[in-house]
């Protein structure tokens, strides 16, 4: 039985009796008046398989995920909850339910959950390692230890676990043993933000503040995340405008056109006349290799939006690719790219992206001045980013600076497992310009074993066995 009760405008609000059950049950209801389209309609077909079977688990598990994973908690608990009454043993909902209780702030019901779906599959870490976060945050620090410990046993490898067990040593006042269980994960993933974060706060609780100020700078402040593919198996239930275009751009890059546009096409559903339409077309197009097309496209979208960065960056990326054949771009077309850049730059200063591909084309004009000052800003905003670090190295070194060049790729090891191709080959020049030839000798030699066949190689044998004595 089905029947509409008095709701909003747009507001979902049904009941429907489970099989087996004599009390009518009231589905979730929101009022989506103010909600992206895009949004509202995902709820509303979540809704609307509900209502045509009201004892499908499954439509239940769609409603709720669909709330949940588009931000709205409290019908995600209600729907997940009636799932549970369907069916008790699902630990996926079961967690699924934790983790909104815990964004609602009700860490006892969130721990219920979370320890309800252990027991049901007590096989797999981010059970444990969840809860070991939502007692920790309940000021149980002896439990919390108890699941990180557990979520280490079940999964030693698993790099939450480790975080959250190192996180909670910063908690108990341990920080030494934190620090002591991070670095092997530092070592790996050298430019991780969300490991240095916590490596950071580690050192600095631990009296290392010298070391704490260096990965501070490269970690940054933003709040480290933390996931598990039972929370983004929830999370491809996520709509809305920004979420499609992400898509569109995302898969566009990946090479799955398709995909890209399908995500497209429901863009143009809910939203034909926006300006990010023909933006995105041209992306596929280019994608698609139907160059002259996608710049036709872009310089278009210049013309109509002169106050748009976003044009002026596809416009200059696609200037600067490569031919057909692997060959470089024309002059004229890295000097049409690097007046695109530059307005761009100058109408969002903020997008480090644009600022670097403008660098790439005063790199190619070999205007290393410039290059340098806008590299300096990319590697203040994306400290991780060890790209900008090499190619701010080798502007200072082509403006005949070669200890400024060797110190940026020092400060560069620290993000890097290994130096690429690149990076030795610019340091090997670095030294022996510097006239430290041993030094140059040796860096020589692993770039042979790095790469044998590497066309700098004769070069640079012919330069060390010219400054020899």
């Amino acid at each position: 039985m089905i029947s509409w009760l008095p709701a909003g405008a747009l507001s979902l609000a049904v009941v429907v009796t489970l099989p087996g059950c004599s009390k009518p049950v009231e589905l979730p209801s929101h009022n989506l008046e103010k909600a992206d389209k895009m949004i509202a309609e995902a709820v509303e077909q979540a809704h609307a398989a509900v209502e045509q079977n009201p004892g499908s688990i499954e439509a239940w598990n769609t409603l709720g995920s669909t709330y949940y994973a588009n931000g709205f908690a409290e019908p995600a608990i209600h729907s997940f909850t009636q799932s549970l009454q369907l069916n008790q043993l699902q630990p996926l909902i079961l967690y699924l339910r934790g983790l909104v209780w815990r964004e609602q702030y009700n860490l006892d019901a969130s721990l219920a959950d979370l320890e309800s779906a252990i027991k049901l599959k007590p096989g797999i870490s981010h059970l444990h390692w969840r809860a070991a976060w939502v007692s920790m945050e309940n000021g149980e620090l002896l439990q919390a230890q108890a699941f990180a410990e557990s979520a280490l046993g079940v999964g030693p490898e698993d790099h939450n676990a480790i975080r959250t067990r190192a996180r909670i040593h910063l908690e108990a006042g341990t920080a030494e043993q934190g620090v002591a269980l991070l670095e092997p994960l530092v070592a790996i993933k050298p430019n991780n933000r969300h490991i240095l974060w916590l490596y950071t706060r580690l050192l600095r609780a631990a009296g290392r503040g010298e070391e704490a100020r260096v990965y501070g700078e490269l970690s940054g402040t933003d709040t480290p995340v933390y996931s598990d593919p039972w929370a983004l198996w929830a999370m491809t239930r996520k709509t809305g405008k920004t979420v499609e275009i992400r898509r569109v751009v995302e898969n566009a890059a990946n090479g799955d056109v398709e995909i890209a546009e399908a995500s497209l096409r429901r863009l143009i559903h809910f939203y034909p006349d926006d300006q990010i339409i023909p933006l995105l077309e041209g992306l596929l197009l280019k994608r698609r290799g139907n160059r002259e097309e996608a710049l036709l496209r872009f310089e278009a979208l210049c013309e109509d939006y002169p106050d748009w960065a976003a044009p002026r960056l596809h416009l200059g990326l696609l200037l600067l690719a490569r031919d057909q054949n692997g060959g470089p771009p024309l002059n004229e077309d890295v000097a049409r790219a690097r007046d695109a850049l530059e307005v761009a730059v100058e109408l969002d200063p903020g997008t480090t992206n644009t600022r670097a591909v403008l660098s790439r084309a005063l790199l190619i004009e070999r205007q290393w001045e410039a290059a340098t000052e806008h590299l300096r800003v990319c590697v203040a905003e994306q400290p991780l980013n060890y790209s900008h670090r090499i190619s701010l190295a080798g502007a200072l070194f082509r403006r005949g600076k070669p200890g400024e060049s060797l110190s940026i790729l020092d400060d560069a090891t620290r993000i890097l497992i290994e130096e690429p191709t690149q990076a030795v080959v610019l340091r090997t020049r670095a030294l022996m310009q510097l006239g430290r030839q041993e030094e140059a000798g040796a860096s020589l030699e692993h770039l042979r074993q790095m790469a044998p066949n590497h066309p700098a190689i004769p070069q640079i044998e012919n330069s060390l066995g010219a400054q020899a004595p």
